[in-house]
């Protein structure tokens, strides 16, 4: 999934301010050194991606004590999903206001889709019936567990730029 993408994160100061979206250096979760590193160093996309990999994989996943499905009886239905959606947020609300971290794991669910859209099978959408069984159907995941160190703020939006009129 990865591979598709040239650029996956916002990393200049400019980009951010200008986007207030998506994923940033800041946020990534490196420690101190790896941070000032990739902010000083331009990397090629694939090292990029393989660092990613690596923290996600190797530190985030394997140091958080709980991972957890939200799941629906259709994955496809509007209303289902923005049900669970309103669930992810009540739970990270109450988690956060316990002390407990909270972060979506977007990818294993996005790999079900990404493999219809290419052709590539099910094997994701196998693999994760398996964990939600005949009941019902992912719709998000996440990782919990208490916080090493305080995570930054990502960048919002103001609230006059994604409200409707």
């Amino acid at each position: 999934m990865i591979a598709d993408s040239d650029h996956w994160f916002r990393s200049s100061r400019a980009e951010i301010e200008a986007h207030r979206d998506g994923p940033t250096l800041d946020a990534a979760g490196l420690s101190f050194f790896a941070l000032n590193y990739a902010r000083l160093f331009s990397v090629s996309p694939e090292t990029s991606h393989a660092a990613w990999l690596n923290q996600t994989r190797n530190v985030q996943l394997a140091s958080a004590p709980l991972t957890g499905l939200i799941a629906v009886s259709d994955r496809y239905d509007r209303k289902a999903t923005l049900a669970a959606g309103r669930v992810w947020q009540r739970l990270h609300l109450s988690a956060t206001a316990r002390g407990l971290a909270m972060q979506p794991l977007n990818q294993p669910l996005e790999m079900i889709d990404r493999e219809r859209q290419t052709g590539q099978g099910d094997q994701w959408a196998k693999r994760i019936a398996r964990l939600t069984g005949d009941e019902g159907q992912a719709t998000f995941s996440f990782r919990a567990g208490f916080a090493s160190r305080p995570a930054p703020p990502s960048p919002r939006r103001k609230l006059k730029d994604v409200m409707l009129a």
